[in-house]
């Protein structure tokens, strides 16, 4: 029964493990990979622009680099759009 217990409270606590940055990360990543699935675009750069003027820039807490993020979601789109799987 403990374990139960214990499972079903990191499942209810998962969510709060993410913070801004994380969904920000999310919605560029989700729409950009939207816009290479639908069609819109098959260039990185173009589905990214698109993510842009969706996602709304959240107010990060101190230490969070926005470079370090937009980093991130530049490398994991461009690999998406080179994967063909779309």
């Amino acid at each position: 029964m403990k374990h139960i217990l214990i499972s079903a409270l990191l499942l209810a606590s998962a969510p709060a493990f993410a913070g801004t940055d994380d969904d920000y990360v999310a919605c560029l990543v989700g729409w950009s990979a939207v816009s290479l699935l639908n069609g819109e675009t098959n260039d990185a750069e173009a589905a990214q622009a698109v993510a842009y003027q969706k996602c709304p820039r959240p107010e990060l807490p101190e230490g969070i680099d926005l470079d370090g993020l937009e980093d991130m979601v530049n490398f994991t789109v461009e690999a998406i759009a080179k994967s063909g799987d779309l």
